[in-house]
């Protein structure tokens, strides 16, 4: 299921593919979807990330 897709549907992901958006067919990352709330929070709050 595409991210789009999983997200309008109220899907709970438990990895957020992660991709240079440069290369759309590239190689995907795959980060634990807590890791990733916990720095999208950081990022929002202006905690610099180790």
């Amino acid at each position: 299921m595409r991210l789009r897709r999983a997200v309008r549907h109220g899907v709970r992901l438990r990895a957020l593919p992660v991709r240079d958006s440069k290369l759309p067919t590239g190689p995907v990352l795959a980060v634990p979807a807590a890791a990733f709330s916990a720095f999208v929070e950081g990022v929002k709050g202006g905690q610099p990330s180790a």
